[in-house]
């Protein structure tokens, strides 16, 4: 059985307003190249679709051809797609009953988690006393080698679906009822499909992943307890997340994998080695995986790394190289002033547009020279607004009144309301 995972893709995300449908539509290009050249049996997509819960028509209608591409070109290849925090359950469930007609061996978008019905009194006891449906997020697939695997589907689990005895407002860690969910959906799929590989699925934070720097929202009340995988690689042959950007391998011999974004989505991930995982599962449960490398269509420059005076900005900016047809590089110029320099991002910009990139951030420091600790450390200096989290925001307002950090419980209140109110603003008009 052979798939292809990827994740992340956020669909019309701007870039300091700047569009990203070009490196998109180049992504999208490649991954149904990959389709038919790989001839996987599945295309695992882990969550997060869109930029957005209320995605544009663009990035709308970027999905939509993706998917009638995909089903002209590989209609062998079944899409089993599952929501990310950044995605609406109802938009990216919309199309299932025409996406579901578009492939030869279906295709199926698993947007909204589905549980047992249980009674009510279980949930005062010490076990959680909700199970996902293995009807619903269960599938048995067969692959070209005739090799069957059991692919369990589980989309981001949103705080409506976590027990109010769960996480910081309970008295039992968040972790264990995510773990135990999972768990149990392990036993169902020994248990209705014995001696099959099974697939694990998910959109969340495993402990031990690396996030990147102002780019991924911290999700399930806060990322307070991290999911621990090592029980959860045992019972697998092979565990596929969204969530993270940076592709990393996680547990018992990189069973658990991130397969990262397809496209940098901020300049902390300018060096990242973006990519698609084909991963080969043999009939005893072996798994094979092989990174196919993505090409960059549009670079993520910071000039020069390290923030340095002008004269050492100007020169890197007029030794920048841009290739013949090559996509305009989004620049960061990252500078370092003892004093202020009128008309210097002016004269940044300028240069830059004579060698055919494009300044999209313009990063100043202006108390002094970057020492060499602060180099060494190589870490992103926020410099606006724009570069800052809302969580990192309510923080300094917070320790501004307070002199002091929120504590971990207010912080992962503050960021439930965050949740709510991007949910709100897509469904507003019926929710108020």
């Amino acid at each position: 059985m052979r798939l292809l995972h990827t994740s992340d893709w956020h669909l019309g995300q701007t870039f300091f307003g700047e569009s990203r449908a070009a490196e998109h539509e180049a992504f999208l290009q490649t991954l149904v190249s990959f389709c038919v050249s790989e001839s996987p049996d599945v295309l695992l997509l882990c969550g997060d679709v869109f930029d957005t819960m209320n995605p544009n028509a663009e990035a709308e209608e970027r999905w939509y051809g993706f998917l009638a591409s995909l089903a002209e070109r590989a209609p062998h290849v079944r899409l089993q797609v599952i929501a990310g925090n950044h995605d609406s359950p109802a938009r990216l469930a919309a199309p299932s009953a025409l996406v579901s007609r578009m492939s030869k061996n279906g295709m199926e978008i698993h947007a909204r988690a589905a549980f047992l019905a249980e009674s009510s009194e279980a949930e005062c006891e010490e076990t959680p006393f909700r199970r996902l449906d293995p009807s619903v997020h269960l599938r048995r697939l067969r692959g070209t080698s005739g090799v069957e695997v059991c692919l369990a589907l589980v989309p981001y689990l949103r705080p409506s679906d976590v027990p109010t005895a769960y996480g910081v407002e309970g008295s039992k860690p968040l972790q264990e009822f995510i773990a135990a969910l999972y768990l149990a959906l392990a036993d169902d799929a020994k248990r209705l499909f014995p001696g099959m590989p099974l697939v694990l699925t998910g959109h969340l934070f495993a402990a031990g992943g690396l996030a990147s720097e102002h780019s991924e929202r911290k999700i399930q009340r806060g990322n307070l307890e991290a999911l621990p995988v090592e029980a959860l690689a045992e019972r697998c042959s092979y565990f596929a997340l969204g969530h993270l950007h940076r592709a990393q391998a996680l547990g018992p011999e990189g069973r658990v994998r991130y397969c990262g974004s397809p496209i940098p989505l901020s300049f902390s991930e300018a060096d990242y080695a973006h990519q698609v995982l084909r991963v080969d599962i043999a009939a005893q449960g072996s798994a094979v995986v092989t990174p196919l490398p993505l090409p960059r269509a549009r670079r993520l420059v910071r000039l020069p790394r390290f923030h340095a005076p002008p004269s050492e900005v100007l020169a890197a900016c007029d030794a920048l190289n841009v290739d013949a047809g090559e996509l305009a590089p989004f620049v960061e110029a990252r500078v370092a002033l003892e004093s202020p320099q009128p008309g210097l991002r002016q004269d940044i910009e300028r240069r830059l547009l004579a060698r055919g990139a494009r300044l999209i951030q313009y990063s100043a420091v202006r108390d002094a020279l970057v020492s060499p600790s602060e180099k060494t450390a190589d870490r992103e200096r926020p410099s606006s607004l724009a570069d800052f989290s809302a969580l990192e925001i309510f923080e300094r307002c917070y320790k501004a009144e307070f002199g002091q950090l929120p504590a971990p419980s207010l912080q992962a209140t503050f960021l439930e309301c965050a949740d709510l109110a991007s949910s709100l603003s897509v469904d507003g008009v019926q929710k108020a």
